[in-house]
């Protein structure tokens, strides 16, 4: 089932003509609609699928969306500004990659020192995770203990920020595992926009999890 971008899921469905507000594809992101408000000063968008019109957003409820999408703990932004970036990239006709970071032994923290303490690691987290990016990524906290830099970086390039992530997370007395997806050159993709970054994000959490079962298994062997 293909997932449903966020815009059709905000959009109340039309009962009669369209009012005369800007029109919008459903697989822009909430900013970029948000944007588009503003600059129109608009009570709202008209948004449109499969060429038509499909359902209104009024303005009020795309601010309230956009100010859930921050994290009131790491400051960073959470999974729907995530998706709303990547959805941006993508229809712009860019290649993109992520990374999927998920802390290890995290839980350990909880059970040892109290929620507290892993708070506090978070927070550490979520500075080493932003030091280890260029201007043009983007960093979420996606969930947890997990975290998620997207980019228009190759895969290659990927990696060395990987190898960032991961000595800024030592320097703060962490260690995570990291899965990567995307990042291959492309041409002639005609792949649904909310459907891509749904995969984008699962074959990166698959490949996190891989690696950090990998790692298990490896100090397992070396007991």
């Amino acid at each position: 089932m293909t997932p449903k971008s966020p815009l059709l899921q905000l959009a109340t469905p039309l009962t009669g003509a369209a009012p005369d507000w800007p029109r919008i594809d459903s697989n822009a992101s909430v900013r970029a609609a948000a944007k588009l408000v503003a600059n129109a000063g608009s009570e709202g968008v008209v948004v449109r699928r499969s060429g038509k019109d499909h359902g209104i957003v009024r303005g009020e409820q795309l601010l309230l969306e956009l100010a859930g999408d921050k994290d009131p703990l790491t400051g960073l932004p959470r999974s729907g500004a995530l998706r709303d970036w990547l959805s941006e990239r993508l229809i712009e006709g860019q290649e993109v990659a992520v990374a999927f970071i998920d802390l290890d032994d995290f839980g350990a923290i909880n059970r040892s020192a109290g929620h507290t303490a892993g708070d506090e690691a978070l927070v550490r987290a979520a500075r080493a995770v932003q030091a280890s990016c260029a201007e043009t990524d983007f960093p979420a906290r996606f969930g947890g203990d997990e975290f998620v830099v997207a980019s228009v970086q190759r895969r290659e390039e990927m990696k060395e920020l990987a190898a960032n992530v991961r000595l800024n997370l030592e320097y703060e007395g962490l260690q995570a595992s990291i899965g990567f997806a995307g990042g291959r050159r492309r041409t002639g993709r005609r792949a649904h926009v909310s459907s891509t970054v749904e995969e984008l994000l699962r074959l990166a959490s698959q490949d996190c999890l891989g690696q950090k079962r990998d790692r298990k298994a490896g100090r397992r062997q070396d007991r």
